[in-house]
């Protein structure tokens, strides 16, 4: 069974990235985990773009073949019972996720926030049998982004998702700590963090450019 969301988030207000990324999509991935074992229980993407905002979330639940940790339910709201009534096998959600890459096109580097569910998932895959070569070896990783940014400011930067998103005035949106709302939400920050950097070159280059002008005149 699988969770989808259509309903498009508000485009961000910032001017939308111009050149070769206008209008190209981009897939962000969450994983939730089990533990002790970070078994995935979870699987959510989103899909949107700097246009249109997030235009759509999925989420898969997987058996992680033993017990949901109390802790983690008590976290993410998933329980052995929602594993039992919910789950799939691993081929449909990869041949679901294959199919929503080859409708959307995303660039081929998933958007996360911090590193390793891509290359969690893809050995997923790989132990399973299952051949994925919709993505690369890189991902995108908004944590980064946003690590970079705080200390070019001279700022700490701790904090998880929603507090990061708070930083810069962008409202976490929905219930954390589930794989799809994750996915939606790192994604949203990522393209609000693309629309500002646009604007920043814009700027830029404007100066620059009025720079120029001043020198020979």
């Amino acid at each position: 069974m699988t969770d989808e969301t259509t309903t498009p988030s508000p485009p961000v207000t910032d001017p939308p990235a111009t050149g070769i990324t206008t209008g190209m999509n981009f897939m962000a991935l969450d994983l939730e985990m089990n533990q002790p074992s970070n078994r995935i229980i979870q699987v959510g993407v989103a899909v949107g773009n700097g246009q249109n905002g997030v235009t759509l979330t999925r989420s898969w639940f997987v058996d992680p073949e033993e017990p949901v940790d109390e802790r983690i339910t008590d976290l993410t709201g998933i329980s052995d019972e929602t594993i039992a009534a919910h789950a799939v096998p691993w081929p449909v959600v990869a041949s679901e996720l294959a199919a929503l890459c080859d409708e959307y096109k995303p660039f081929y580097q998933p958007v996360q926030w911090g590193m390793g569910d891509g290359d969690l998932l893809r050995k997923e895959f790989l132990l399973r049998g299952i051949e994925w070569r919709r993505w690369g070896r890189r991902d995108l990783d908004v944590k980064q982004l946003y690590t970079y940014l705080r200390f070019a400011d001279g700022l700490s930067a701790k904090g998880g998702l929603a507090h990061s998103m708070g930083k810069f005035g962008l409202p976490f949106e929905g219930t954390p700590h589930r794989a799809d709302t994750d996915a939606r939400n790192t994604l949203r920050f990522f393209l609000f963090l693309l629309a500002r950097q646009t604007r920043l070159e814009r700027v830029y280059s404007a100066v620059g450019h009025y720079s120029e002008s001043l020198d020979r005149a």
